[in-house]
């Protein structure tokens, strides 16, 4: 695994190609997806390699981020977005009583495979139960999730990913409705499509329907995992949309220095004058928090909110992530 990330790491580092201020600019694409999820490419500055430095990895992958002289960077991300756009679609009342209560749903699922209580629960357990909640909240099946694990840094065997599954089912109830009556019209689905399993090579036929985001959106999916997925994803893709037009209309009402230099799948992040960043910081959580609390009403969503340190040089040492044109155009 440390092999890998590092051999990850130094191809994504050699593919960059900073200009002559040592900026990167890469491209943004509106709809490449199915579910409408913003891409880059040249580079992919939405997939950027964790770093580690030699204690634990970064998490938000910062590390690439540098301000330039008297500029800050600040950033807002929505906490567990998938899960609770995933509790509102399934009508699970675990789910949805426990963002209600301000509880963390990686704690929960570790709780429960656990058999530890939810105060118990250690930090490094949190982090495995992670996969487990991304994994099985799309219908993963044992067999593939423990590649999926592995490629999450947690080592399972198969009759632990039964385990896991089952305990993932019983706890979230209303997951598990929501997965056997989406199965049902993948069945009763007059149109099929024939897909190819990575993992074993066999050909297999799905069912193909038509899902919605929570907005209305309508996308067509094809197997369990897309039907599930698309419908979260596409959802989380709308809210990160308004989120931006919301805030490029405030930022530009106000007449503040900045702009939004990358979004990704559930954070924005903006580059602003250092001396204007506590009022960026507070439009930001505003217009984030604004587009997700009108979609998911069962109950409130807050984001968190940080900020990279000003920039006290002209970034000479290292490329940054700076403004892109596309993503300046969308905020317009």
């Amino acid at each position: 695994l440390e092999y890998r990330g590092t051999k990850h790491l130094q191809d994504y580092l050699q593919a960059l190609r900073p200009d002559s201020r040592n900026v990167i600019h890469a491209r943004f694409k509106q709809l490449p997806a199915p579910t409408g999820r913003i891409s880059a490419v040249e580079p992919n500055i939405l997939a950027i390699p964790k770093l580690d430095n030699g204690a634990k990895k970064k998490a938000d992958k910062e590390w690439i981020y540098r301000p330039h002289a008297g500029r800050a960077i600040v950033h807002a991300d929505y906490p567990a977005i998938e899960m609770r756009i995933s509790s509102v679609m399934a009508d699970d009342a675990t789910l949805i009583t426990a963002f209600k209560e301000g509880l963390s749903p990686h704690k929960i699922t570790a709780a429960k495979i656990s058999g530890k209580s939810y105060d118990e629960v250690t930090s490094e357990e949190k982090d495995r139960a992670k996969p487990v909640n991304f994994g099985f909240q799309y219908g993963m099946f044992p067999p593939t999730f423990v590649d999926y694990a592995f490629e999450s840094g947690l080592v399972i065997n198969l009759a632990q990913a039964e385990e896991f599954r089952h305990a993932f089912l019983d706890n979230y109830s209303g997951i598990r409705r929501w997965h056997d009556e989406t199965n049902m019209l993948l069945n009763e689905s007059d149109e099929k499509i024939e897909l190819v399993s990575k993992r074993t090579g066999r050909s297999y036929q799905v069912g193909v329907i038509p899902v919605r985001t929570l907005v209305g959106r309508r996308i067509k999916a094809a197997g369990l995992n897309a039907a599930l997925s698309y419908q979260v994803q596409g959802t989380g893709a709308d809210i990160q949309k308004t989120a931006v037009v919301t805030l490029g209309s405030k930022l530009r009402q106000v007449g503040l220095d900045a702009q939004i230099i990358n979004m990704v799948h559930d954070a924005i992040y903006v580059e602003c004058a250092a001396t204007e960043k506590d009022a960026v910081k507070t439009i930001l959580k505003e217009s984030m928090e604004s587009a997700v609390n009108s979609l998911l009403t069962e109950f409130v969503t807050e984001v968190d909110v940080g900020e990279i340190a000003t920039g006290t040089s002209t970034a000479d040492e290292a490329p940054v992530i700076h403004e892109t044109e596309t993503v300046s155009q969308l905020q317009r």
